[in-house]
């Protein structure tokens, strides 16, 4: 578990990387990553819940998407 606090303290301090994974994570989810094969009712309603937890909204979204 150290390690894992670890992680999410460096990820915090580096916020471009947190932007990064956000983008990455929410692709995950809305494409169906294999990983998480889901319907794509859930993953509607997985895109929204995480959005929502992250505070993002889809212009948010939109801006980190062309910072990379």
């Amino acid at each position: 578990m150290r390690f894992h606090s670890q992680a999410m303290q460096s990820m915090e301090s580096d916020e471009s990387t947190k932007a990064n994974l956000t983008v990455q994570m929410y692709n995950d989810i809305t494409n169906g990553n294999p990983l998480t094969a889901i319907n794509k009712h859930t993953q509607k309603y997985l895109a929204k819940k995480f959005l929502s937890v992250n505070k993002m909204t889809p212009r948010k979204m939109a801006l980190l998407r062309l910072g990379n």
